[in-house]
């Protein structure tokens, strides 16, 4: 039976309009933060300070907490106004906005431990599991390993961590697991070629215990059963996470975009005004106009993705696999976009476009950068959805 939209309410608008212009005003004030926290490889603590007074961190905390209880479009939307500014920064502030979502799917005994004491609280995490030695033990698990990729981690009091367990049956089951910042050893490591004010560095574990009131089982969360579902309503917390929180980290590089053409925009404009303007004018134009066109192209395909699934969770209809599948297909084709633009944008800088430190170099590496994490892989998405639209069995994953 087709759903109908849901429209947001008067409240939720208002909500949204507040949120965006805090990102908006925030944005100028990243650009001129962006190399220094390249220079750090982690975000500046003015821009944690920035994002935690405009309460940017809570849009999809629960209400009784003090958040905002708001779907991942706006978070889509604002990280997409402050990307323009800086995309490292902007992908920090995505993560922890992110995994305010996530803990609400933990128990509530779970949510206060984190909450009661710091209802700012920031969490990094790694949820693609690495193979570590996690065993069950009375009362909950105790963990051995090391984690990468954990962005922001440098600020996170806390860290929300991915990896297979066995069941009774001997099948590997994905579980996340709630750590303080106190049972982790952080390493350094972040040291690339793009996002590199993210501080997505790795952790080390040693003898650290979870409690079981501090685990969730991601086969729960994808049935609907996760244990902060029973004591968080709304309908945004029956969204399951892979397939539809790629829709946050994939409003950095179009957001990127969107700043690297008003950047062009002034570099066109600049040539143009010179007493002997180069012979390549025309070519310029042209290019900043394709590039345009693409960005806004980027952005409808990506908004259209998560209003159509989150009007279905509004309306209490269950997500499937092809709203998941939509939603990667959509949101990778969108970074596929970014990609194309940038490289056209760029390589007519000449020379002048590869000093450090410059903004549309910087834009041009983040979006690459953005481009090769695995959930906005348009290959990876693309054999997803021919499958689908073809009657094609999809691949197993290894657990659920």
């Amino acid at each position: 039976m087709p759903h109908e939209a849901v429209k947001h309410s008067s409240k939720d608008q208002e909500i949204r309009r507040e949120l965006l212009t805090h990102a908006r005003a925030l944005a100028p004030r990243l650009r001129a933060r962006a190399e220094v926290g390249n220079q750090l490889r982690h975000a500046p603590d003015e821009t944690i300070a920035d994002l935690v007074a405009a309460r940017l961190t809570r849009i999809c905390q629960p209400v009784r907490f003090g958040g905002f209880e708001q779907p991942f479009s706006v978070i889509s939307e604002v990280v997409m106004e402050l990307a323009r500014g800086d995309g490292s920064q902007a992908w920090v502030a995505d993560v922890y906005a992110e995994h305010v979502y996530m803990l609400a799917l933990f128990s509530d005994q779970a949510q206060h431990d984190v909450w009661d004491g710091n209802p700012d609280a920031l969490i990094s995490a790694s949820i693609v599991p690495p193979g570590n030695n996690v065993q069950k033990v009375d009362g909950g698990f105790m963990l051995n390993g090391r984690w990468p990729f954990l962005s922001g981690l440098h600020h996170s009091q806390w860290s929300i961590l991915a990896d297979a367990v066995p069941d009774s049956e001997g099948v590997p089951r994905m579980h996340f697991f709630l750590v303080p910042a106190a049972d982790r050893h952080d390493i350094d490591d972040w040291h690339v070629m793009g996002l590199a004010g993210t501080g997505t560095s790795s952790i080390e574990l040693k003898e650290v215990f979870v409690p079981d009131q501090r685990t969730i089982l991601n086969l729960d969360v994808a049935a609907g059963k996760a244990p902060g579902m029973a004591v968080n309503s709304n309908p945004i917390y029956q969204m399951p996470i892979f397939g539809f929180t790629v829709s946050g980290l994939g409003a950095v590089p179009v957001g990127v975009l969107a700043g690297m053409v008003d950047d062009f925009a002034a570099y066109v404009s600049a040539c143009a005004k010179r007493r002997h303007p180069p012979p390549g004018m025309a070519n310029l134009t042209e290019r900043l106009a394709e590039s345009s066109v693409e960005a806004d192209a980027a952005r409808l395909m990506f908004l259209t993705a998560t209003e159509s699934y989150e009007e279905k969770l509004r309306a209490g209809i269950k997500l499937t696999d092809e709203d998941a599948a939509r939603t990667m297909r959509n949101v990778a084709w969108a970074n596929m976009l970014a990609r194309r633009a940038a490289t056209r944008m760029f390589e007519v800088t000449g020379a002048h476009g590869l000093f450090l430190p410059g903004d549309l170099q910087r834009a041009f590496r983040d979006i690459f950068a953005a481009g090769v994490h695995r959930a906005l892989n348009w290959e990876t998405s693309a054999l997803r959805w021919g499958k689908l639209l073809s009657g094609q069995p999809a691949d197993t994953p290894p657990f659920r």
